[in-house]
């Protein structure tokens, strides 16, 4: 993916691969840029044929949205929704929200463990992560993370934050891709789902090690939630195993918690139940 600016805008191109499953006979691009109220019409139309997509049991992956949704967030000044285009086509869009106060926070990142983020906090929350059913399969999502993360840092800002349905593990890959972590789980107050909390320091890299990690399937809710808060955290996803990479990592801890406990590690590298 390119990513270039133009005037105060940042744009993107990155290459499209396949149209519904079958390579594309030319080679072409798709477009990312920041959405407008010109294109509220085609996102909820997109939001309509995303969630119709939804198989049983994935209701909580997005949420769906009419026109009148789109029309108020537009009215909020830190609220950026971007797309990408194929052609004239809104083929994806997700937004990055930045939040200034707890109760924005909470809207975003519903959890208690916020201390990370300090006094006086400014973050970037990343949400409503879309891709058309025909455009899977070419790093549209991947690339709007990363899209989003240069908008974010254009914005000097230093946090950005997201949330994923637990069992959603095709929206976990591309945020491992980008380098956040999964530092905790939650309950989604809108729905009632079962959430990831992700989170990324764009000025600094995070104090851990990916090499000594361990493998928890990624459905051992209740062992995940006894290791997140304990200080560890999940750096990425094991396809093999449908497990999380976990390793120790006391940033988000408060004070006197247990450290890390290597009866957790086996030969193999795996949870010694």
């Amino acid at each position: 993916m390119q990513v270039y600016t133009r005037g105060n805008r940042i744009l993107a191109y990155a290459p499209l691969y396949k149209i519904n499953h079958v390579p594309v006979s030319e080679p072409g691009h798709y477009h990312m840029r920041r959405l407008s109220r010109q294109d509220i019409d085609a996102m909820a139309e997109l939001s309509s044929t995303i969630y119709a997509s939804l198989g049983k049991g994935q209701e909580c992956f997005i949420h769906k949205h009419d026109r009148s949704y789109y029309e108020q967030m537009m009215n909020n000044p830190r609220m950026h929704f971007v797309g990408a285009f194929n052609g004239r086509q809104l083929i994806a869009m997700s937004y990055v929200r930045i939040v200034r106060s707890r109760k924005e926070l909470f809207e975003e990142f519903p959890t208690a463990n916020v201390s990370f983020l300090g006094r006086g906090f400014q973050a970037a929350c990343l949400g409503a992560d879309s891709v058309h059913p025909d455009y899977r399969g070419n790093h549209i999502n991947a690339n709007m993370i990363h899209f989003r993360l240069k908008y974010a840092e254009n914005m000097q800002i230093r946090d950005c934050l997201s949330i994923i349905d637990r069992k959603n593990i095709w929206n976990m890959r591309p945020y491992f891709a980008n380098d956040f972590v999964m530092m905790g789980a939650d309950i989604d107050p809108s729905d009632g789902g079962n959430i990831a909390l992700m989170h990324r320091r764009l000025d600094k890299k995070m104090p851990y090690g990916r090499e000594a990690h361990i493998e928890i399937p990624v459905e051992r809710y209740g062992l995940l939630d006894k290791l997140f808060a304990s200080g560890n955290i999940a750096v990425g996803y094991s396809s093999a195993n449908n497990a999380l990479q976990i390793v120790p990592c006391s940033y988000y801890q408060e004070r006197n918690v247990r450290s890390w406990n290597p009866a957790f590690m086996s030969k193999g590298g795996r949870y010694a139940d």
